[in-house]
């Protein structure tokens, strides 16, 4: 039983892969699921709750946007997909 993160930069850099599967581990919530995540790679709760630039990821689980005084309570359970990226803002200068 295992929750699959699909991840953006720079995390992708820190765990050496763009999409990584995690056991439940008796995990329960999207903040356990994290915690399970930074057991097999150190420092991964740590970026995703700090960002690039001290923002936070913005956190979907399948298709539902996780907010983050929401990641206690938010359930998961086998076979999610947790997405985790960075908010991007920019566009040409003309």
């Amino acid at each position: 039983m295992s929750v699959t993160f699909k991840i953006g930069e720079p995390l992708a850099t820190l765990v050496g892969e763009n999409s990584v599967t995690v056991p439940l581990g008796g995990a329960t919530t999207v903040a356990g699921m994290l915690g399970e995540a930074d057991r097999i790679y150190p420092g991964f709760y740590d970026e995703v709750k700090r960002g690039e630039h001290d923002l936070p990821y913005n956190i979907f689980v399948n298709d539902r946007l996780v907010h983050w005084e929401k990641v206690a309570e938010a359930p998961v359970k086998d076979g999610d997909k947790i997405f985790l990226f960075l908010a991007v803002s920019g566009g040409a200068v003309s």
